[in-house]
């Protein structure tokens, strides 16, 4: 048998150990170099990550403590048919800013006039339906869009039916409730894409409200009569203090840990297209409905800060597949997201309030002229429409219908 022998092994290691020093000076530099240029950038990648998320968790601490409540609240009441609806003759002074008042007339509208039945022999009526967006939340009741067009066309008269934080259902609902009150020319359903989301839920911030489904073909309402809220969540339009689900870390567990690989990343579209089909059912209804009476109809997609950038790309599916369907359906369909993307950067950025503003992301004053400049467009290259304001100029008046002072039961 072989016995060790030390001095072998001690004879190998001398031999490596010569050889590695007897390697060229540059070569060994030349090693050293790369590995501190590797070790360097994985540190600082490692510490931007490490960065990026200590500012996630910064962001909804800091929103905790520091996040104002919004003013929804002040002007809205409980309502079992609706949710909450704007408080009827109300007048609060200064309410976004200095000068800056908000007023609802007798019928809850945010208007300073009242609209009787009929419409005037020499106006073109319009009345726009949606959410905080269209009533104009942060801006005065003439600064809101929808006034705009009164006051850029003196044959328009504009009627405000917006409320603050409703869903396309909601809007929906609201104006079949008004709509055997009032007659009109054109009814204008505007809606941006969070109001999707408020459709598939039975509650917004923590206030009760009624959800639409599709069921033999039809429309039908639940979750009414509304509950009464037992909670004193202030009630908003878009932006709310961030969740701890929302921090990135909950996030990506969520997606290592729930569902199936083929559902990962599409939580944020489950809503959007749970509520599509009702949506677009909703546009067909009223579109049939406004046929009838010899009105016209049309849904418009209004650009949020994200769209206009270009920037959000779950809405940009959203947006084509209403394009798509309403096509096939015979609708009208105006989606001013393109227009805005053509606009320079720096007028998108005055179209919309700041994060840190009591409106933010809703539509400045800047950004509600736009919005109503490119509506007014789309009105003037609408052949019906532009025989209507013509006949409203002549002192004439579409085929008026009967006006019924019951509510309709949607």
């Amino acid at each position: 048998m072989k016995r060790f022998r030390p001095s072998e092994n001690l004879d190998h290691t001398l031999d490596a150990s010569k050889e590695l020093t007897n390697r060229p000076l540059a070569s060994r530099k030349g090693s050293g170099v790369f590995l501190y240029t590797f070790f360097s950038f994985a540190c600082a990648v490692v510490f931007l990550l490490l960065l990026e998320g200590l500012a996630s968790y910064a962001y909804v601490i800091r929103h905790l403590f520091t996040h104002r409540p919004r003013l929804g609240g002040v002007y809205t009441q409980f309502d079992a048919e609706l949710g909450w609806v704007t408080i009827p003759n109300l007048y609060l002074e200064n309410l976004f800013g200095p000068e800056i008042s908000f007023r609802s007339n007798s019928q809850g509208f945010r208007n300073d006039e009242y609209f009787s039945p009929e419409i005037p022999r020499d106006k073109f009526r319009i009345v726009c339906s949606g959410d905080s967006f269209t009533m104009g939340f942060g801006v005065s009741n003439d600064q809101t869009f929808c006034q705009l067009l009164a006051r850029m066309d003196h044959r328009i008269q504009a009627v405000n039916m917006g409320v603050v934080a409703y869903g396309i259902d909601q809007a929906y609902l609201l104006y079949r409730r008004e709509d055997s009150k009032l007659n009109l020319n054109l009814h204008i359903l505007a809606f941006i894409n969070e109001d999707f989301n408020r459709m598939a839920s039975t509650s917004f911030a923590g206030y009760k409200k009624p959800v639409l489904a599709v069921e033999n073909n039809a429309l039908t309402v639940k979750n009414v009569p509304v509950p009464r809220n037992n909670t004193v969540a202030p009630l908003d339009g878009v932006d709310r203090p961030p969740k701890l689900g929302e921090l990135r870390t909950i996030k990506f567990l969520r997606h290592i840990f729930h569902a199936s690989p083929a559902s990962r990343g599409r939580e944020d579209l489950t809503k959007e297209e749970k509520a599509l089909p009702v949506a677009l059912k909703v546009f067909q209804t009223l579109r049939d409905m406004h046929t009838q009476e010899n009105q016209m109809f049309v849904a418009v997609y209004l650009p949020t800060f994200d769209d206009c950038l270009g920037e959000a790309e779950n809405d940009v599916q959203l947006r084509q597949v209403l394009d798509a369907e309403t096509r096939k359906m015979g609708l009208w369909y105006w989606d001013l997201t393109g227009d805005c993307q053509q606009l320079p950067s720096v007028t998108v950025q005055h179209m919309f309030f700041g994060p840190n503003q009591i409106a933010a992301w809703h539509l400045t004053a800047e950004g509600n002229r736009v919005i109503a400049e490119l509506l007014y467009r789309r009105m003037s290259e609408t052949p019906a429409i532009t025989t209507g304001l013509e006949s409203a100029a002549a002192g004439r008046t579409a085929k008026a219908r009967r006006i019924n002072t019951n509510p309709v039961n949607p």
